[in-house]
């Protein structure tokens, strides 16, 4: 049986360190231009190429929204990023 000693091994990509901490934040001001516009988790998915549940995730603040679908959503309510806060 062949032994190798885990010193020899490298690993692939990034150097991973510990997890930065992630602190949801709640986009209440998109989903008040949400429903402000009357639409649903549905149509504004739509938009971002995503289902409804992960758009609530953005709403919730359980996943991150990027910068691009956050400038998508800015641009589509016609205001600025920070509105979506």
């Amino acid at each position: 049986m062949m032994t190798v000693d885990p010193d020899s091994i490298r690993s692939r990509g990034r150097p991973r360190g510990p997890a930065k901490p992630f602190v949801p934040i709640p986009l209440r001001g998109l989903r008040a231009l949400r429903i402000e516009a009357s639409l649903t988790l549905e149509n504004v998915g739509a938009l971002l190429d995503v289902n409804r549940a992960h758009y609530r995730k953005f709403e919730t603040g359980a996943v991150r929204l990027d910068i691009n679908r956050a400038k998508i959503l800015a641009d589509y309510f016609g205001v600025p990023i920070e509105g979506l806060l």
